[in-house]
């Protein structure tokens, strides 16, 4: 069995306990990164400003494609949570909030089985007051930066593969993926 599949296996013990959708492995090489997108989440986070908990990612996309490029392999899935109104950020706070502690506990499985990993999510919501991005993240290995906060194009692998990513005006679906070496 090859260090992928055993990985894989490793994940398949755990992930069906958890309230996720949808979930794929992927190779970080079949990632589409682009300095566009990055360009794109920096001009978002500086226009939402503190209403995000959001752990910066390095400035420069070179950096961010060289932390990825650290790892073979990518754990993608969603989640999808009821809401009122899935385009009213504010009534999908509490679901937001949700997916990152799910995200949390996935991400903490996945600590305890490969060692280091890299999360990209949402948001973080690890402390109720973030000082991020104004200071130095409180806990820098637990931290969740954004997907597209990487460079990361996620839309095109949802297409590519044939992902849902719509479930309606009365559901929000967030993408999490965490990056890790292949090996249990």
């Amino acid at each position: 069995m090859s260090d992928s599949s055993k990985s894989q296996a490793a994940v398949l013990e755990f992930i069906n306990d958890y309230p996720v959708c949808e979930y794929f492995f992927l190779k970080t090489s079949e990632l589409t990164l682009t300095p566009e997108v990055k360009l794109l989440a920096q001009q978002d986070a500086a226009a939402y400003g503190e209403r995000r908990n959001i752990p910066t990612a390095p400035d420069s996309f070179e950096e961010c494609k060289a932390i990825i490029e650290q790892y073979s392999d990518a754990f993608l899935f969603d989640a999808v949570y009821e809401v009122d109104d899935a385009y009213d950020m504010d009534r999908c706070e509490a679901a937001r909030k949700e997916h990152a502690a799910l995200v949390h506990a996935i991400s903490d499985e996945f600590r305890r089985r490969f060692g280091k990993i890299l999360t990209l999510s949402l948001s973080c919501d690890l402390c109720e007051d973030c000082p991020c991005p104004q200071k130095a993240c409180r806990y820098p290995e637990k931290q969740a930066p954004t997907i597209d906060s990487y460079g990361v194009q996620i839309m095109k692998t949802l297409v590519d593969r044939d992902i849902m990513y719509d479930y309606g005006i009365h559901t929000a679906i967030y993408f999490t993926l965490i990056l890790w070496n292949g090996e249990a």
